[in-house]
């Protein structure tokens, strides 16, 4: 027993918890992740079409320049985009041709001594090195005839066929390229002066006078919905319809209507009321209807009182309306018949010029809804 070694007691260590081993998927299966990309957009090649050589056409200039700075915007993430001196480099290496090659090689001649000057370097990283480049290029290339021949056109410009919204398109294109805007003076004219009448009537006629550009082109079209939702209904009237009858009558006061009719001869015999069966009867033994004698007309009639003497062209341009005359008119009026009134219209429209007669017919025929 005493050769006996005593018992050791000891305690057992606790068991040891192995952590679980995270596997990421996505490098398992070789996805980058965010600051991959974001290496590889500045490190990487450029995306998208790059712009087409410029080789000093004035009229490319200015689509040069845009689809550089639609490139530029596409690849705004990488090294050669965001660094300005290297951007201004790239946009040279687009320009080619005898035409340009002194200029771009003098403007990056200009950026070198600027980023190697002894005594005050330019940072790369300056955005003055693309802000000289975007003036120097515009200064050298851009098409100086451009703003005239905008602005011409724009003085030229009206609305076809009742498109409002290609007219004012192309209103605020050439607003643009003639360097004219919303503070110009005689922009609001210009605009107004391409609309239809009526249409520019109907703006003008709105609660509230528009006074800028913008808010004329949202009047404009408001009253052109306007306009289509009642013409749909039916309640507007037809613009060629009305210049139709214009033209008729103009026509016919000049006497070149084949028939010698005039066009609201016709108008009135749709809307005359028809013959008593007493005057069917004297018409067709010629006779008058007032006194039912033969060989004259009720308006030449010499037994109807208040007879107004003949009228001529001569006493339409001299003679000036009088309460006496006032009270022989109205009082004639009211017995002359409807051929009569044609006739003494159609008289008084030839008496008048040619200005006139086209103001009235306006008034008649081509109204202020008429877009």
């Amino acid at each position: 027993m005493d050769d006996e070694e005593p018992l050791q007691y000891f305690t057992l260590a606790p068991p040891i918890i192995l952590a679980p081993i995270q596997i990421n998927m996505a490098e398992a299966q070789g996805v980058p992740d965010e600051e991959e990309e974001e290496s590889k957009a500045t490190k990487g090649s450029l995306k998208g079409s790059s712009p087409m050589k410029f080789n000093g056409d004035r009229k490319m200039a200015k689509k040069f320049l845009n689809d550089f700075k639609t490139y530029k915007f596409l690849n705004r993430k990488n090294e050669t985009m965001k660094i300005p001196a290297n951007r201004v480099a790239l946009a040279l290496t687009f320009i080619k041709g005898e035409h340009v090659q002194d200029w771009a090689h003098e403007v990056m001649k200009n950026m070198e001594d600027r980023l190697e000057s002894p005594l005050n370097p330019m940072l790369e990283t300056n955005e003055y090195h693309w802000d000289y480049f975007e003036d120097a290029f515009r200064d050298a290339y851009t098409d100086t005839s451009e703003r005239e021949d905008a602005d011409n056109k724009l003085q030229n410009l009206h609305m076809k066929d009742g498109n409002l919204d290609q007219y004012v398109a192309e209103f605020n294109r050439l607003s643009h390229l003639a360097d004219r805007n919303d503070e110009t003076r005689g922009l609001i004219p210009l605009f107004c002066q391409g609309l239809p009448y009526g249409l520019a009537q109907a703006c003008m006629n709105q609660s509230k006078w528009p006074e800028t550009i913008h808010q004329w082109q949202a009047a404009a079209r408001e009253e052109n919905k306007r306009y289509a939702i009642k013409k749909n209904l039916g309640l507007a009237r037809s613009p060629k319809e009305g210049k139709d009858r214009k033209q008729q009558w103009k026509a016919a006061l000049k006497g070149k209507q084949k028939d010698n009719s005039v066009p609201m001869e016709v108008d009135a015999a749709q809307t005359r009321r028809p013959l008593t069966e007493h005057q069917e009867k004297l018409k067709k033994e010629g006779r008058c209807f007032h006194c039912e004698v033969q060989g004259h007309m009720s308006r030449e009639c010499p037994k109807k009182p208040n007879k107004p003497p003949p009228y001529t062209k001569a006493q339409s341009a001299t003679t000036q309306p009088t309460s006496t005359t006032a009270i022989a008119e109205a009082t004639t009026s009211q017995t002359e018949t409807d051929e009569e009134k044609v006739n003494r219209l159609v008289a008084e429209l030839k008496g008048l010029n040619n200005d006139v007669q086209d103001k009235v017919l306006n008034g008649a025929f081509v109204g202020q809804e008429d877009f």
